[in-house]
C-alpha cells in the first residue's frame, strides 16, 4: 500500500514523463517539470534527504530559467 508521504514521489515522477512526452509534441518546455521538481522537493523533505533536497532546488531554478527564456522568444 502507498504510504501518504510517497504520494508527492508519485506526482513528481508522473509530471516529469508527462513533461518529456509533452515535449516530443509541443517542442518547447512545459510546466510538467517544474511541477515534477515541486512534487520531488516535497517528497524529499518528508524523507530528509538533504542532498536530493540541494539538488532539487538546482533542478527547479534551471527549469524556471528554462521555461522563462523559451517563453520569451
Amino acid at each position: 500500500m502507498v504510504e501518504l508521504f510517497q504520494i508527492p514521489g508519485i506526482l513528481g515522477i508522473i509530471f516529469l514523463i508527462s513533461g518529456i512526452l509533452a515535449k516530443k509534441k509541443i517542442k518547447s518546455h512545459n510546466p510538467f517539470f517544474i511541477l515534477g521538481g515541486i512534487s520531488l522537493l516535497i517528497y524529499s523533505y518528508t524523507i530528509g534527504d538533504m542532498i536530493f533536497i540541494m539538488l532539487q532546488v538546482v533542478y527547479i531554478i534551471a527549469s524556471v530559467y528554462e521555461f522563462f527564456k523559451i517563453r520569451g522568444r
